[in-house]
């Protein structure tokens, strides 16, 4: 017998065609790994107090200034300092764009 034991409990995969077999292996294991992307991504997640030092950091290494990162993320370039300084009045919309820019994501929970 060929038995499938997961998340939804234990089952019986024998009525399977072996191309049914196969899809349903291949969603499991596309489940599985954006699971384990998802876990990833909280693992590296930092906290608000820590963005703008996120931000500096991916900044330099795409070798850019301020004003360049100002430029690409149609913001002020003082919109870009007051992100890196973690200063509490910036927009989140700012923050967003910027982030976007940089390949970065913002989670809110």
């Amino acid at each position: 017998m060929l038995y499938v034991v997961g998340l939804m409990g234990k089952q019986d995969l024998t009525q399977l065609s072996t191309a049914e077999l196969f899809a349903e292996l291949q969603e499991r294991l596309e489940s599985a790994q954006e699971e384990l992307s998802l876990i990833q991504t909280r693992s590296e997640a930092v906290s608000i107090q820590k963005a703008g030092q996120l931000i500096r950091k991916k900044r330099l290494q795409h070798d850019a200034n301020q004003q360049e990162l100002a430029d690409m993320s149609e913001v002020s370039y003082s919109t870009i300092s007051k992100i890196e300084a973690n200063n509490p009045k910036v927009l989140l919309e700012n923050i967003l764009k910027v982030a976007g820019v940089l390949g970065l994501e913002i989670w809110i929970s």
